[in-house]
């Protein structure tokens, strides 16, 4: 027999013994037990989504630094635009193992050897576990996504500099060799 302060492993013996022991409930538990699943999915439904989040910036990302590492004059800092991705590629990695920890979770059934307020306070405690994982996961994601938001910023806004200054820039006062002068314009006909 399982010791009553661990959780019990997940076996079909001890999911049968859980829905049997919920079926057992009174409606106010029941309630409670339903109140609980919900708290744990929309904590997983909300690392779900920033999972993906961070999944599509980092295939964006590894998009990115491949093409300045083929040809490092399509930005203008390619040094600095590369540091500033891996940092990004850091944080949202971090982010994503937090997210991986938070299901690795073990999830508590009740069942004959555990009570319900045995399940409560351990439901209860991996739903307080998963939500400070989850906000860890997220403050380092908007680190990452705000840094990678400001990067592409600056460098799309290096690049509307450098069209907007191309052709503004008058031909030189003297021309020394004739190749090199551009030809006058010709009157209307």
């Amino acid at each position: 027999m399982q010791a009553r302060s661990l959780k019990p492993d997940p076996t079909v013996e001890n999911d049968r013994s859980h829905f049997d022991c919920l079926q057992n409930l009174t409606s106010q538990q029941q309630w409670a037990v339903k109140y609980l699943y919900d708290r744990l999915g929309i904590i997983d439904n909300k690392m779900s989504a920033l999972l993906r989040l961070n999944g599509i910036v980092i295939g964006f990302l590894t998009v990115a630094v491949f093409r300045v590492a083929e040809n490092s004059a399509i930005v203008p800092w390619p040094i600095l635009f590369l540091s500033a991705c891996f940092i990004v590629f850091l944080l949202l990695t971090i982010a994503e193992i937090m997210g991986a920890l938070i299901f690795y979770l073990k999830f508590d059934r009740v069942t004959a050897s555990r009570t319900f307020d045995d399940y409560c306070k351990t439901a209860m405690a991996i739903t307080i576990t998963r939500e400070r994982e989850y906000r860890a996961a997220f403050w380092t994601s908007v680190a990452g996504i705000a840094l990678f938001i400001l990067m592409f910023l600056a460098v799309t806004g290096a690049d509307i500099y450098k069209l907007s200054t191309v052709g503004a820039e008058p031909p030189p006062a003297t021309c020394t060799p004739a190749a090199s002068c551009p030809a006058a314009p010709r009157p209307p006909a």
